[in-house]
């Protein structure tokens, strides 16, 4: 479909998913109203920032990181528009009849589309005469010159993936049709052409097909963890044969012909692969995995692993009774330094070591997908790496008890005693320095021996009397690490991550998780 993005009237993009209870509008005139500010993390193309990162973490990896982010350029541009329109399918239970002429407002989307999808509940049927001139072959577009209604700003950036419910519409659709009433608003529009034959495609095949010996697989989210950890580190050993992602302005319209693209969240009924690559909304994690465990393929799952008690139960149940195999993405446990520090600790299996944590995360923007509901709080969302690899140097021993404290300013200052009694505590926090993005400190305590590591680059250890041991890594190694070596197991057909460590660290995390929300619960708080 079209799209007018960076100011051009852009061909090739693939069409919006539809679910069945959504509507697929054909546009006829579209009205933008604002640009959607604060939805996602737009880096500066400062040279200060750019050599920051290259003494952190290299060349090749910052080159990747800025190609990664210059691809994201289409996507950056939201807007909330309204606009009129004829619907070409309708939703499930729709009230509304393929010859209505409907108005629409779509909160999140490019600044004029060829085509979109919409909830039947931001649809209304237009009732009288519109100033507008519709034209056969084209699409009317026009930008606001007005302050946007209080009512509609509150539809600013919502999504039907984040769990947000609607506002009362009725006051926006009173606003809405007030402004494309209003002929004001239409004196300076322009026609962009459309194909009047071209049909919705949501999927791309790929052009070429390779002779290739390894596994098929399927990543789902497009996003820059993807393009820049996972696929250059699993391809050598599994070949992707097909990229789901939600946002058509993430897809590429040139280039990477041998492989498939797909706007839907979800698998196709005839989709069958090897293994799953699960790098999406968080909320969507343990669905995709449990599918993919019941086909009996392998999941390969970033964290968080589950964002509620149910989604876990599920994800047990199917590693339990399902011939499918699952491998979990925390990276902290693929790091060289672990090694150094189970030596310098002198270790034995079972042996307890307990683990403190300064942890600082990067401010969220405010209508960033991190803040959803359904992507539950910064525990879950990030925490749940550092309680994982304090498990994982346990060997996943059980929790006997936790707190959590929550600070006014967002800070969360929690801890965890295992039954064989190392004593975990973690301080997460947005308030810092963001020169080099996330930074982590922590130290290890066993046996009279204290290792630090830092920002997952920098070990130390020392004893009683002396330095055992000063070590520093590229911290991009560990990723680096543990999609070749998942890669490498799927290819030798490896067994994966067990249930218990998956029911004891997420376990963990959901835990805590409610220990913040009885908190939240009394200062009448909704996110973290």
């Amino acid at each position: 479909m079209k799209t007018l993005v960076d100011g051009r009237w852009t061909d090739g993009f693939l069409d919006y998913h539809r679910k069945p209870q959504e509507c697929r509008i054909k546009v006829l005139a579209c009205l933008t109203l604002t640009k959607i500010e604060e939805l996602y993390f737009v880096r500066s193309g400062s040279a200060r920032l750019l050599w920051n990162y290259i003494q952190e973490i290299g060349i090749r990896d910052v080159c990747r990181k800025v190609v990664s982010r210059r691809g994201e350029r289409f996507r950056n541009g939201k807007f909330l528009s309204i606009g009129v329109g004829t619907i070409l399918e309708s939703g499930r239970d729709s009230e509304f009849d393929d010859s209505d002429l409907m108005l629409f407002i779509t909160p999140s989307h490019p600044m004029c589309a060829e085509r979109v999808v919409v909830p039947s509940e931001l649809l209304r049927a237009v009732d009288g005469a519109l100033p507008i001139e519709f034209q056969h072959g084209t699409i009317l577009h026009a930008c606001s010159s007005v302050a946007l209604p209080a009512a509609l700003q509150e539809l600013a950036g919502w999504s039907a993936f984040s769990g947000s419910p609607l506002p009362d519409l009725h006051d926006v659709f009173n606003a809405a049709f007030a402004l494309l009433r209003d002929s004001s608003m239409w004196t300076n529009a322009q026609r962009l052409p459309i194909d009047v034959d071209d049909v919705p495609s949501e999927r791309r095949e790929k052009e070429c097909v390779k002779d290739s010996q390894r596994k098929q697989g399927v990543l789902f989210g497009y996003g820059n963890y993807a393009k820049v950890l996972v696929l250059p580190n699993v391809t050598p050993y599994v070949e992707i044969s097909c990229i789901h992602e939600i946002d058509p302005l993430q897809i590429p319209i040139t280039g990477k012909t041998d492989v498939a693209w797909d706007t839907a969240s979800d698998l196709r009924p005839a989709e069958r692969y090897d293994a799953y690559f699960i790098a999406g909304f968080h909320h969507s994690h343990a669905p995709l995995a449990v599918n993919a465990l019941r086909l009996g393929a392998y999941a390969v799952l970033e964290k968080p692993l589950a964002v509620d008690s149910a989604q876990l139960s599920d994800l047990l149940d199917a590693m339990a009774h399902s011939t499918g195999t699952l491998y979990c993405g925390f990276h902290k446990r693929y790091q060289l330094l672990n090694r150094h520090a189970l030596q310098d600790l002198r270790l034995h299996p079972g042996e307890p070591v307990s683990y403190h944590c300064l942890v600082y995360e990067v401010p969220l923007p405010s209508r960033h997908w991190y803040r959803w509901p359904n992507s539950k709080s910064r525990l879950v969302s990030n925490g749940c790496h550092w309680i994982d690899h304090f498990l994982f140097l346990n060997n996943y021993c059980e929790v006997a008890r936790a707190d959590l404290f929550w600070a006014k300013d967002g800070t969360i200052n929690c801890s965890m005693e295992l039954t064989n009694g190392a004593f975990f505590t973690m301080m997460l926090t947005d308030h810092g320095s963001e020169r080099i993005g996330v930074q982590d400190y922590i130290e290890l305590r066993a046996n009279g021996v204290t290792a630090r590591l830092r920002n997952g680059a920098m070990y130390e250890a020392e004893s009683k009397h002396r330095m055992l041991r000063k070590y520093t890594i590229n911290k991009m190694d560990s990723y680096r690490r543990m999609y070749r070596s998942i890669g490498q197991k799927i290819a030798q057909g490896e067994p994966g991550d067990t249930i218990e460590s998956v029911r004891v660290s997420t376990g963990a995390v959901l835990l805590l998780e409610q220990h913040l929300n009885a908190l939240l619960e009394k200062e009448h708080v909704t996110w973290v």
